[in-house]
């Protein structure tokens, strides 16, 4: 059975074809590590708990994370309509499903990274990925 059966990807790539989307997962997860980062910041400035909102009209800070969760949204279904998979936005780590010698793996990159020259088994991580 194909470790992807539960979740299977549109295609699987060879460590050449990933590499070629590297400019634009490197823009992306740009994108994606500042908006996370917006959260965060914006996440400080929340009081808790949060007091009652007159009129139930919500907070000006409450609408601009709901604008940077959106945009985040945006950018995960723009990296997963490549089949990438995120595993870590800090690490800027994405792996796409893919073939080497035959075996169906995922393509390991780290943002960085110039080309994809790792990977690692189904259910493995990071920690265990393997030079091509």
């Amino acid at each position: 059975m194909s470790p992807f059966f539960f979740d299977m990807p549109t295609r699987l790539y060879t460590p050449e074809e990933a590499s070629t989307l590297i400019p634009e997962m490197t823009q992306l997860m740009q994108k994606l590590q500042q908006h996370q980062n917006n959260v965060r910041d914006l996440m400080g400035e929340v009081e808790f708990p949060v007091p009652p909102a007159m009129y139930n009209v919500g907070s000006a800070v409450g609408s601009d994370i709901a604008v940077e969760f959106i945009a985040i949204e945006t950018i995960i279904e723009q990296i997963q309509s490549h089949g990438g998979k995120i595993k870590d936005i800090d690490e800027g780590l994405i792996d796409f499903p893919g073939l080497v010698n035959g075996r169906e793996v995922w393509l390991c990159w780290q943002m960085g990274e110039s080309a994809i020259t790792h990977f690692h088994d189904f259910g493995k991580g990071f920690s265990d990925r393997k030079e091509i």
